[in-house]
């Protein structure tokens, strides 16, 4: 449990330390492996705990990247953040559900 919640945590900070913004792009490629391991680690459990494990990592992601709607307004902030995690997170339900239909075939 500890290691599947670093693993969610360090693929949101990694994924926004890559932003290219401010951060260094070449990043993007090292967070997409915590990214893969967490799906692999968490594909086989309930459809919430997986959807709860990557949201955690998109929330992290979110808070990095779009902070400096804090300076419009507070309610867009949360409303972006909120939103932005919840479609990335069902993105990530619908490659779950792809590839347990799927499976080694694909």
């Amino acid at each position: 449990m500890p290691r599947i919640i670093f693993l969610a945590l360090l693929f949101g900070v990694l994924l926004g330390l890559s932003w290219p913004t401010n951060g260094f792009t070449p990043f993007i490629f090292i967070a997409f492996v915590p990214l893969l391991l967490l799906f692999d680690l968490v594909k086989l459990t309930n459809r919430w705990s997986f959807f709860g494990y990557f949201s955690i990592g998109f929330f992290v992601w979110n808070a990095i990247t779009t902070w400096w709607l804090w300076n419009a307004t507070v309610f867009g902030l949360f409303f972006a953040m909120l939103l932005n995690t919840l479609l990335m997170s069902s993105i990530m339900l619908l490659w779950r559900r792809v590839d347990l239909r799927l499976g080694t075939k694909a």
